[in-house]
């Protein structure tokens, strides 16, 4: 009886042993995951003056290809490419589009972001330790292309941050859509929601200080 005993604890002692060594690789990778370290890098928004440039295969010549929201490849390919490995989801996204992104289109996906991780794994069924899934810093109410380079500026090291398609909403609708019910929507929620003359501001002084490279299109 006392034999068996010991026996039992020395497993129990394995096996936290084990538990903790795991958890530990655990939340050192959930902490220093960082895709973006000595990669090139390029966030693609989803502005319609990216229509008609024909940059795709630049777009697609990244280590990484960022993109965001909606966005849409397929009849597109010639003017934002068919790369994506890093994307950024808001949470009102519906289950259905994202489903449709990530696992038929894209199933290598390195990095997602998200306001809200929690909410995010919740919603999309996604396992919280899951590496890949980062919540921004608390920057305020900006928009999603702005939240998205705040965040892989503070990732990337010295390097600018190459983005293309991304303007503050200062041009409307969308490249896969710009309809008058778009533009609207994005007038409402640029109103109702985010600041287009800090985010301008913002992003110029980006520019200025070189931590980050438009594409100008």
């Amino acid at each position: 009886m006392e034999q068996c005993s010991l026996k039992l604890f020395k497993n129990f002692k394995n096996f936290l042993k084990i538990f903790l060594i795991i958890s530990i690789f655990f939340i050192v990778r959930l902490v220093t995951y960082n895709p973006f370290r000595d990669k090139s890098v390029i966030v693609v928004g989803n502005s319609p003056r990216i229509l008609g440039k024909n940059l795709g295969k630049f777009i697609d010549s990244y280590d990484i290809v960022v993109r965001i929201n909606k966005f849409q490849i397929y009849g597109y390919e010639n003017d934002v490419g068919t790369k994506c490995n890093a994307l950024h989801v808001n949470e009102c996204v519906s289950k259905k589009h994202f489903e449709k992104i990530f696992s038929k289109c894209f199933p290598k996906i390195l990095w997602m972001g998200t306001r809200n991780k929690k909410r995010f794994c919740k919603k999309f069924e996604f396992s919280w330790d899951d590496w890949r899934i980062q919540e921004y810093h608390k920057y305020g109410h900006l928009t999603s292309g702005l939240s998205v380079i705040l965040h892989i500026i503070s990732m990337i090291g010295n390097r600018p941050l190459h983005i293309i398609g991304i303007g503050g909403h200062s041009e409307p609708g969308y490249y896969y859509d710009q309809t008058q019910k778009c533009i609207d929507k994005i007038t409402h929620d640029m109103s109702h929601f985010h600041d287009q003359e800090t985010e301008q501001e913002i992003l110029k002084d980006l520019e200025n200080s070189l931590k980050i490279l438009r594409i100008n299109v």
